[in-house]
């Protein structure tokens, strides 16, 4: 009976730790698309601040 608790448990910690190893990647892929988003509206903010001050001129 003892011999069934073994396998269980390290199959079960192996998901608990390949299920928080899946959230981290999710959280930094999030991460990293935000930021990425972020910097390419204020560079398109940058370039149309640009624009409008050569119409105001």
């Amino acid at each position: 009976m003892e011999h069934w608790k073994k396998k269980f448990f390290t199959i079960w910690v192996g998901q608990a730790f390949s299920l928080f190893g899946s959230s981290l990647v999710d959280f930094a892929l999030i991460w990293w698309l935000v930021t990425g988003i972020l910097h390419f509206s204020l560079f398109v903010f940058w370039m149309f601040s640009k624009e409008l001050k050569k119409a105001e001129s």
